[in-house]
């Protein structure tokens, strides 16, 4: 019997720690970016994603075609929902050569979504 009981702990201590290593430790995935033209060499970069969560531009990539934005977000492992609502996470990159008439992507190889205003404010909530 107290074999078992130790079996049970066990367990049980096992479930615990990996529900919290789940909720409170995070992964990177990469995010699609909106984007706006500030100047010639500057964008205006926005990514979602929930409340709370972490998002970062973590690297932007010129060739002579096009721009490649990774954009980042710190998800958990486990996800407890979401209620819907949506972050705006606001960068401002600065480019090596003007963006004329280059694509841009997101890290992802998705082509990025140029808004049609200052700050993407059509596009997400403010």
């Amino acid at each position: 019997m107290s074999r078992r009981r130790g079996l049970i702990a066990m367990l049980l201590i096992g479930v615990v720690v990996g529900a919290y290593l789940g909720l409170f430790t995070t992964r990177p995935v990469q995010k699609q970016v909106s984007y706006w033209a500030i100047d010639d060499r500057t964008l205006g970069v926005i990514v979602l994603d929930a409340l709370s969560i972490k998002c970062a531009v973590s690297d932007v990539t010129e060739t002579a075609q096009d721009v490649r934005i990774d954009a980042n977000c710190a998800e958990p492992f486990l996800s407890t929902g979401s209620a819907g609502a949506a972050q705006r996470n606001e960068f401002q990159i600065e480019l090596e050569n003007p963006l004329a008439n280059r694509s841009v992507f997101d890290g992802l190889g998705n082509p990025a979504r140029r808004c049609s205003t200052q700050q993407c404010a059509e596009a997400a909530p403010g």
